[in-house]
Parts: structure tokens; sequence; C-alpha cells
């Protein structure tokens, strides 16, 4: 145990009740977890490797923002000192830790104890009484030859990234562990679905328009140069050859290959709905279609199903994401149960075999899981990269679950599957792969926020409603005085409660409670009571309708049978409008009398219903033409159905005086259309008003208020691009203490 400052990176440092692993920078209090977010954790590297002394806010911003990026830096170093200083309990005015030094910089004023690797004690003639690097610096320390090389390599390696976010996860010349972003080429963000190849030098992913097209690009690690692979339209879902050399890949219902430097394009198979594909050295390819796994030679012909035990009646298994292990005949795959509704029963990562249709449990996992050839296993955790160790002669885990990676991504990219026709479901996440020599690549989600944003008709943004939340969709009630928010809780992804936003007050209150997920609400035409629905996992796929009052602390069940009921619109009649199991459309009286009535079926995803004014018209998105479209049908019959967008839309509002409406695009567009609701529907042309930052949800994104005005559930620019792609060294297990 060392107090005094040493050129030897430490293994941890100690204060307090406090001790932060330099390795894996996790806090811990009293030995327990704290979370902090990762500039915090920068910040406190950076004052406890100069304890005593000040450090610089120029230097502070250094280690936090590349030089090009714009961010207004007082304001973002103010608050991330503020979190930092909130995460140790810690104050401003009387500093146990942090000092403040006016117009300088921060001190860390604490007694700090520093842990060293065991056997890394310098000889004394390597004894330096210079103070410690800061964490990205590097000091006059002598360094052996072989160290000297890794650390070259290391920095070569983020040097060749000078566009994208970097920062040194530790400093430690021996091992050094890096972490940089990689920017997406100019006019279009990075798919969520990306590969790095084998031999870990090679990253191929999928960059997509504006106008939603999507290609293949391939981008070496030692260049910062990403070039687009042609003939590569409508790529997703990359996956490497074993030999690095070529990429398979999926565009219009075909699984394709194509080699990484130039060469002949190879249709092998058709590939409807894919989700994912594995290569072994035997040239065997193996690969995710309309949810079952086929495999087929790498230079074409038919491809064979693989067989599977058949599951239980009522039951239909979705398999994605297969990944080989190392002797080219076991793989993985990311499971996921269902019983005809898109809420799955069990998310699991499965071990088979190409020899057998058994397969072994793994671990629960609603992600892509990852075998590395050392024998670890990646999957997710909610919003985490998680690793444990994977015996891989006898195919069971071992040791605890250690986590690698912090915010990684939870998007699906898009990719679903049809359980039954008609009904497609996300397939689990896709978003980080591994290289054989330990290159990590993951998609990064900062912590996600949006906000409300008043708009003019012309597109100008003219005020806020509240603050930013992780908020998940909007309804706002038909007399314009409150917001229903469905937002996140923070200690779980897939946890949703209710909430309430005073538009006048800017008071937000919560009027849900339950742990599981609310979310689609309906308000009474009077504004009081708000409908939504309840989802717990441990109930299987059952969700439930639920009635809140305003002013009430306390929810009641109204409907519960077992199904995946949502509701869609009240009716100023007292008609609810509820979705079952998503193909099934039926009408709840709530006078409380009578019972429900099945309005009708339908083999397509509808949704979005919204009741005209005058309650003679509904109008609804469906995805009939295989991309989500706006249609108008008289009400209740549903004829005279008629498509009102063009070119794709969802979300629909009725203008107050019934005389159109309006919805929103997949890239944010609000469109206005006019509408004729007499005996006979008369619509005009599809008419763009203006584009908003909110992000492609199916959830409700927007409102249109009796003033003219429209609020916009916003996302909040990020200091760091969102869903950044981020690539990661020194991960591996065995290289921390």
């Amino acid at each position: 145990m060392s107090s005094h400052p040493s050129t030897i990176p430490p293994r941890s440092w100690r204060f307090g009740e406090f001790e932060l692993d330099a390795q894996s920078r996790e806090l811990r209090k009293n030995g327990l977890r704290i979370r902090m977010q990762e500039q915090p954790t920068i910040i406190l590297e950076a004052l406890l490797a100069r304890e005593g002394q000040v450090v610089s806010r120029e230097e502070l911003r250094q280690l936090l923002w590349p030089a090009d990026m714009n961010v207004e830096f007082e304001r973002g170093l103010n608050t991330a000192v503020a979190k930092l200083r909130q995460v140790l309990s810690d104050s401003a005015e009387k500093p146990r830790y942090v000092e403040t030094v006016a117009r300088r910089g921060y001190r860390f004023v604490g007694r700090v104890e520093t842990d060293l690797h065991p056997g890394d004690q310098p000889p004394p003639e390597d004894l330096d009484t210079r103070p410690a690097a800061l964490p990205g610096k590097t000091d006059q320390s002598p360094v052996k030859p072989a160290r000297r090389v890794r650390w070259a390599l290391a920095v070569l390696l983020v040097l060749a990234c000078p566009g994208g976010y970097w920062v040194w996860s530790r400093a430690s010349v021996s091992n050094p562990s890096i972490r940089f972003a990689v920017s997406p080429p100019l006019g279009t963000r990075i798919h969520p679905i990306s590969a790095i190849s084998p031999n870990g030098r090679s990253l191929a992913f999928v960059a997509v328009e504006v106008s939603g097209q999507r290609s293949l690009w391939i981008r070496t690690l030692d260049s910062e140069k990403a070039i687009r692979l042609e003939r590569t339209e409508g790529a997703i879902a990359p996956f490497f050859s074993p030999d690095s050399q070529s990429i398979g890949f999926f565009a219009d219902g075909k699984l394709r290959t194509i080699p990484v430097f130039g060469g002949t394009h190879r249709t092998l198979c058709g590939a409807p709905q894919p989700a994912g594909g594995t290569w072994n050295r035997d040239n065997v390819i193996l690969f995710s279609a309309s949810g079952r796994l086929h495999r087929v030679p790498a230079m074409g012909g038919d491809p064979a199903e693989l067989p599977r035990t058949t599951p239980p009646s009522g039951e239909t298994r979705i398999d994605a994401w297969p990944q080989f292990l190392p002797d080219g005949r076991r793989f993985i795959i990311s499971t996921a149960t269902h019983t005809g509704h898109i809420n799955w029963i069990r998310s699991e990562v499965l071990l088979g075999t190409l020899d057998s249709k058994d397969s072994n449990f793994l671990v629960d996992s609603r992600s892509r899981a990852v075998v590395t050839p050392d024998g670890y296993l990646l999957f997710g955790r909610e919003q985490s990269l998680a690793a444990q160790k994977l015996d891989l002669k006898r195919g069971l885990l071992t040791g605890p679950v250690t986590i690698v990676a912090e915010e990684v991504s939870r998007a699906s990219g898009e990719v679903t599957v049809d359980i039954k026709p008609g009904l497609p479901v996300a397939v689990a996440p896709a978003t980080f792969s591994a290289s054989e020599n330990g290159v990590l690549a993951f998609h990064s989600t900062p912590p996600f926020r949006k906000q409300l944003v008043w708009f003019n008709p012309d597109g100008t943004r003219v005020g806020k409603a509240g603050e930013p939340g992780d908020y998940m969709h909007m309804a706002v009630s038909p007399d314009d005085q409150y917001v229903a928010l469905a937002v996140r809780n923070r200690n779980s992804f897939f946890h949703w409660n209710l909430w309430l936003l005073h538009l006048k007050t800017n008071v937000l209150s919560q009027l849900g409670f339950s742990k599981g997920r609310e979310s689609d609400t309906a308000w009474s035409p009077d504004s009081s009571r708000i409908v939504y629905a309840e989802y717990q996992a441990e109930r299987g796929e059952r969700v439930d309708l639920m009635e809140v009052k305003l002013g009430d602390r306390a929810a009641r069940q109204i409907y519960s049978d077992g199904n995946s009921n949502k509701p869609e619109d009240w009716s100023a009649d007292g008609t609810l409008l509820v979705r079952r199991n998503e193909q099934i459309v039926f009408t709840l009286p709530m006078s409380g009398t009578g019972t429900p009535a099945e309005l009708f079926q339908t083999p397509h995803l509808r949704f979005g219903f919204r009741f005209s004014p005058d309650h003679r018209w509904l109008a609804y998105a469906s995805t009939e033409s295989g991309t989500p479209e706006v249609f108008v049908s008289r009400y209740p019959g549903l004829s005279g159905t008629r498509q009102v967008s063009a070119g794709g839309g969802f979300a629909p509002v009725w203008r107050k005086d019934g005389k159109g409406l309006f919805y929103m695009t997949q890239q944010g567009f609000i469109v206005s259309v006019s509408m004729n609701t007499g005996p006979r529907l008369v619509t005009g042309p599809p008419k763009t008003l203006f584009r908003t930052d909110a992000r492609h949800t199916n959830m409700p994104q927007f409102a249109a208020t009796a003033d003219g005005r429209f609020l916009v559930l916003e996302a909040v620019p990020q200091q760091v691009a969102d869903e950044r792609l981020v690539v990661m060294t020194g991960w591996r297990l065995e290289q921390r203490p």
C-alpha cells in the first residue's frame, strides 16, 4: 500500500469510505458499487492522480472533450463537477474531497491511499518523485522497451480516429485500455448493428442517410477514413468471414457476401426477415431468417433449415443472432418465446450444435450474446454489457458476472420478425461485437433525455414545457391543460411510470406507481381521467387496463382478460377503443354498463387510432404496405378507407375543427392533410410543415393544440452524438486485477 505519488499506475485509489478501481473505473462506497457517469469519473481520476495539486479547467476540458468538439465547456464542466460532488456527498462550501480553486481549477484535498499491482513496485533506479500523470497524459518515466511498443501501438490506434471522441480508460503503460468513438460519414447516422473483424483490424457498419437509405461501409482501425462498399444499398446486420477478408450482410431479403477490399459480390440465397449471421472456418454460414436458423455454403446454394426441438403448443420461438464457437460446430443464439402476443414470455441465450436439434440454456438475457475464443460470454444486462466465464468444453457458465461497459444501446435497429402473419415483433438488440484478439465494438447511448418543445405552424420554436427527462411518449389532455408522460425509471430500462405535467405551472407529478411498464394512455373527453396499459413481466404477456383520476394517488384496474390490451382513444359518447394482442380492436363502454364488443380483426399491425371530432371517422397507422402509412376509415363500419399519407407516416392527430389531420414521418417531419369529412370523404395532398428532432417510434411524440401550436417531444442534443459507435480495447477480465 502506498500513500505517495508513483510512476506506476495504481490498481485503485482509496479515500474515506470510497474506493475507485483504476481498471474497471468502478466506484465503491463501503464495498458497495455506486453508479457514476463517465465525465465525473474522468474528473475524479484526474484529481486523484494529482492528489493535493491543482488540475486546471483547461486540462479537464482536454480530457472530457476533443479540441474540435463544439460544447458549452464552462457549463458542461460545472455540471460534471456538481454530479461528482453529489455522488461523493461533498459540497463546494465545505469540501471534504473536491476543492474549487478560483479561476484556476480543482484540487483533491482528501487523504488518498493508492494500491499498486502486485509486483509493480518500481526498482530503486526507476523511482521518480514527480507527480503522477493525468489519465490520458504521458510522463517521462523510464519505460521498458516491450512496454514502449505496446504503449505506442495503443496511441497510434487512438490517433487513427481524430474525428472521434476518446479517453483513456486507465493510465496503464503495460496494458493500455483505449476507448474511442467512430464518427459517421457526413450526413448519415450509424445503424446500431455493426461488426468488428475477427482480427480486430476492420470495422463494418451500416450508414443511414436522412432519406432512410442504408449502405455498408468499412473502416480499418489504422485509418481515419471509412469507405463505402458499392452495391450494398439496403444493407443490414453485417458479419465477417473467419479470415476477416469478406463480409456477409442482408439486403432486399437476400443473404449476400462482398470482399472487404474489392472483388465479386455474391448473392447466396433468400433470407426474408433476417436477424444475423455467422461464418465458420469450414465455409458454412449460419443465419436467421423469419425467426428460424438456416445453413448455407459460403459460395451459395440452397439453404437448409436447422432442426430444433418443437416448442410447446401455442408457443413461437424466434431464434436470432447466431454465433459459432471456435470449434465451428457449436453456436449460441438469442431466443425469444411468444404465445401469439408482442410481449415475450422468455428471452434466453442458448447453446446449440449443427449436429443436434437440442440446445442448452446459458443465461436469461434480452440481447445478443458473443463468445470470445478465450472463453467469455458477453451479453446485455439492462443497459450494461456483462461478461462471464464460459467453460467451452462443458458449455457451462462459471464464475461471477462482471460489467464490461455501461450505457450500451438497447436499440433493435427496427429488425423485426413476424410471430404470425402481419404481427412483427422486434428481435433482441445486437449492438456489440468482439474480435478474437480483444477489440470490442459497441453502440453506446448516453442517458436518453427528451424535451417538450412548443412550435408554431411555420416550424419556429417558441418555448419549452417542463424539464428534460427520459420520456417515452406523451398525450395532451383534450382541454390542452395537461400532458401525460411515460417516464423511464432510472434504475431499470424496462420500468416506466405514468407522470402528469401541468402546462401552466410546469409541475410534474407521478400518477402511476407499479413496478412494470405503464404506457398507451387515453384521456377521458372531460380531461379528468386517464386509462393506460400496465405490463408486468411476471404476468407473462398479459397487459391490463388501469384508470386513474386526476388528484387520486391510486389507479384501479378496469379490465383484464389475460390478453395484451392497450387503450387507443376515448370518444365523447363514453366508448373506449382498445387494441387486443395487436390484431383485434374492440370497444369497451366506460359508463359502467355494457360489455366489450369486437370491432374488427386485422392480419396487419394497425395502431395509433384516433376518433375524428365528430366521431364518424377513425385515423390510424397500418403496416399493410410494409411501411407504416396513415389511413382514414368511416366509424364504426370501417368503410370508405383511404390512405392519406405518402412515403410513410404514423401517429395521426386530428385538427380540433375536424377539417384535417397531422401526422409524423420517420424522419421527424410534421405533415398536414386537409380533409372534408362530409357525406363523402375528400382529402388534400400531404403538405410538409416543418421538421423536428423527434425520434422515430410508434408511440405518440407530438400533439396539436386548439391555439394552432404543436407540442413535440424532441431528443435533447448530447455533448457526444447519441448512439455513438465505440471501439474499446483492454476489456478482457484477465487483464484486470
